[in-house]
């Protein structure tokens, strides 16, 4: 869970008699309970029985610190004082700006939904005019249809009359031009 790494300084495998001892009790019998028994038998003693530091041992170098040390070393010295003012003003000044591009982003993201909106709205009012124009192209289809049909009988009706006019009998006319079927067909 916790990823931060310790300041503890680890004992490395390096002194030359703590090898041999591993590599004798790996290569000795494979019995465990002669392993006990061994263990039992053996006196313990220290890697290093002249405690003189071997040349093969690592030297910690982390020292641990505690938090008023830290506080204390910050306000003897100046200089550090200056330099933890400058880097906390540095951060604000880098949040400020990131503040401020995000703003810019917002402001422009909300430029261009209104400009969406807008063209929306557009795209919507010239859907309406293609609509009206198509209803009055159709209307006035249908008025010069019914002006044609008019047209058609008004001329009917004409050479009707001349023929009639001239003394042809109104059943012949009726043959010749009858009013129902041009009239269905007119109408």
């Amino acid at each position: 869970m916790n990823s931060r790494v310790s300041t503890r300084a680890q004992l490395l495998n390096t002194d030359a008699s703590y090898r041999k001892e591993d590599t004798e009790s790996d290569d000795g019998c494979s019995d465990s309970s002669s392993d006990d028994s061994d263990a039992e038998e053996r006196p313990v003693t220290a890697a290093n029985p002249t405690n003189k530091r071997s040349a093969s041992m690592p030297i910690s170098i982390a020292q641990p610190q505690n938090k008023k040390t830290r506080q204390a070393d910050l306000s003897l010295h100046p200089a550090l004082l200056r330099l933890k003012e400058a880097q906390l003003t540095q951060q604000h000044d880098h949040q400020v700006v990131e503040i401020d591009v995000r703003k810019e982003e917002l402001r422009l993201r909300e430029k261009e939904f209104l400009a969406r909106e807008k063209q929306l709205k557009n795209e919507e009012r010239l859907a309406n005019a293609r609509i009206e124009e198509a209803t009055a192209q159709s209307l006035k289809l249908k008025e010069e249809a019914e002006h044609s049909r008019q047209q058609r009988k008004i001329e009917l009706l004409r050479e009707r009359k001349k023929l009639l006019d001239e003394g042809i009998s109104l059943e012949e006319v009726d043959l010749l031009l009858p009013l129902r079927t041009h009239l269905e067909q007119v109408g």
